[in-house]
This record gives C-alpha cells, sequence and structure tokens, in this order.
C-alpha cells in the first residue's frame, strides 16, 4: 500500500496545503522567479466584489440542482427496465455506457454542430418538425446554454451511473418482488416500495458522486463557450483555471479552490448524515 499512499500523499494532501497557504497569500511571478506576500483574507475578501465568481457560483448550483435530479431519475428508470430485460440486455447496456467513456472533447464538439443555431441537425428538427420558427440558440444565447450543458452532462453520466444501479438491482433478492408478485403488486408499486428502498445506499452513492463531478465542470466549458457568452456558462472550476492561468492571479484563483473544496466538504457531510437518517 505504501506506492499508493505516497502518490496520494504526493499528488493530493500536499497541492491541497499548498493551495490552502496560497489562498492567504498573493503570488507574483516573474521573469527572476517569483515572490509570495502574506495578505491575510484579502483574497476571500475579494469574492464579495467579484461578479464573475458570484455568477460561477450561480451557475455551478444551477449545473447541480439541474444535471443530478435528471441523472438520478434516468438512471434509476433504465437500471429498473434493462435490469429485467430479457432479450439484447448486453448490447442496450453497452450503448448506453459508451457516453461515459467517451473522450469529452469529442462529445463536445459533436454537440457544438448538433445545437449549431442556424444549420445545425436539432434546430433543423424543431423548424421542420415542430414548425419552431425561432429555435433556440443554444451555446451561444445567456438562456438556453446553461439547459445545453444540463443535458449534455446528464446525457453522459447516465449510462455509467445505470450501471451501477443494476449492479445494486441485482443485489435485491427475488424473493421479495416473488411475494410483491402474489399480493398483487403491479411494476410501479413494485419499483417504488420495493425498488427504490432497497436501493437507497447505491442511489445515495450516486448523488454524492454525480454532485462531486458536476461541481468539477471544465472542459466542454473550455471547448465550447470559454465561459461566454458574457459569464452566462462559467463554473468554479472555469473560473479557478482563468484567474490562474489567464490572469496569473494565483493566490485568488487558491481562495476560489477552498472555497469549492468547502462547499463539496458542506454537501457530502449533509449527504452522509442524510444517508444515516433514511437508513436508520
Amino acid at each position: 500500500m505504501l506506492p499508493s499512499f505516497l502518490g496520494i500523499l504526493l499528488f493530493m494532501v500536499v497541492p491541497v496545503l499548498i493551495t490552502f497557504s496560497l489562498s492567504f497569500s498573493e503570488y507574483s511571478p516573474g521573469m527572476n522567479g517569483f515572490s509570495v506576500d502574506f495578505v491575510g483574507l484579502e483574497n476571500f475578501m475579494r469574492l464579495f466584489g467579484d461578479e464573475r465568481f458570484k455568477k460561477s457560483l450561480l451557475n455551478s448550483v444551477i449545473y447541480v440542482g439541474g444535471t443530478v435530479p435528471l441523472i438520478l431519475v434516468c438512471s434509476t428508470v433504465l437500471a429498473a427496465l434493462l435490469n429485467g430485460f430479457a432479450h439484447y440486455r448486453t448490447v442496450l447496456r453497452t450503448i448506453f455506457f459508451i457516453p461515459s467513456i467517451a473522450s469529452i472533447v469529442s462529445i463536445s464538439i459533436v454537440w457544438l454542430v448538433l445545437f449549431n443555431p442556424e444549420n445545425g441537425p436539432i434546430n433543423q428538427i424543431l423548424i421542420n418538425v415542430f414548425n419552431i420558427q425561432n429555435p433556440p440558440t443554444w451555446f451561444v444565447s445567456t438562456t438556453w446554454a446553461l439547459p445545453g450543458f444540463i443535458m449534455l452532462l446528464a446525457w453522459q453520466g447516465i449510462g455509467y451511473y445505470m450501471v451501477v444501479l443494476i449492479s445494486g438491482l441485482q443485489n435485491i433478492p427475488s424473493d421479495v418482488y416473488e411475494a410483491a408478485t402474489i399480493d398483487g403488486a403491479n411494476f410501479l408499486q413494485k419499483f417504488f416500495h420495493i425498488t427504490v428502498p432497497l436501493l437507497a445506499p447505491m442511489l445515495f452513492f450516486v448523488s454524492m458522486v454525480s454532485t462531486i463531478n458536476v461541481f468539477k465542470i471544465f472542459d466542454p466549458i473550455k471547448i465550447m463557450t470559454e465561459g461566454g457568452p458574457g459569464y452566462a456558462t462559467s463554473s468554479l472550476v472555469f473560473n479557478i483555471y482563468y484567474s490562474a492561468f489567464q490572469l496569473f492571479d494565483i493566490g485568488y484563483a487558491s481562495a476560489v479552490s477552498m472555497i469549492l473544496f468547502a462547499i463539496i466538504f458542506s454537501i457530502t457531510t449533509m449527504q452522509w448524515k442524510w444517508q444515516k437518517k433514511a437508513l436508520a
């Protein structure tokens, strides 16, 4: 275990400690080296007046609030359907799982083509099939860009979480379903009164991991919109990247990183407490 422990210590724990210390400092790179000056809480105080940070924080919350419930509902329904599907089960699982292992760069480019506001297939269908004469402009619109990213994140993640939930479904004793069938329960009754309660630990895992992953969204934003238009699609991670590697404001970027860490830690702690109460 020592090599793995050293790897975690060197590449995770130490960088977090360095970031924590830099969040209270002003890091000034230069041609002849760099200087680090202690500034106390100045970087954190700047957050309250930074519109880009506040918009990025709001966007990250919207991403999580829109994507995680969608992932939970869709992956649970698909898992329940495919778990009892007799024919082509393996093929269907593979089809749904492929997006989760595909390159996010490739996915982002494909989605840009699909949702092109002028000649993309999605808008052409809306115009020619549904007779919508002014379809959304999607990723170039301050209104529709966020829903577009929510759909992308959900579409990419549903397959992975579906497989996780299927493994949980296979551990539910078949005797429980047989007894419910004898008592006259239909599919929906068995789903809501047997499947969902017994799947609660796996649903908690899915909600926790998906929340963390959505809070870390960066790649599609960088590739597709660069946080725009304006700050309409910027996330906390993109804000960290922009502050650190575009503005070279390392201390301020470290402060934003600590805020993101505190948010994810708080949400995870609340989810753990909720799980203990729900399973008690």
